[in-house]
């Protein structure tokens, strides 16, 4: 079984490999001049410029409300 550090370490691999876009600057819903959510949705850590993923108690963090802003 894998433990969690290994699948840390993967994930981050792969998303720069396949350079993955999950993080409000990519998305259609981050307001621009402040950053924030347009649907209200709590994003301080999907702003910052390391690609977390997990809280500070170890748990998985995404939006299921993501939408790509490919313009």
């Amino acid at each position: 079984m894998i433990g969690d550090a290994a699948r840390d370490s993967q994930f981050r691999r792969e998303a720069l490999a396949l350079d993955l876009r999950w993080r409000c600057p990519h998305c259609v819903h981050e307001i621009p001049d402040d950053g924030s959510c347009s649907l209200g949705f709590p994003n301080g850590m999907m702003l910052t410029s390391d690609l977390r993923f997990r809280d500070e108690d170890g748990r998985w963090v995404f939006c299921k409300a993501f939408e790509l802003d490919d313009a």
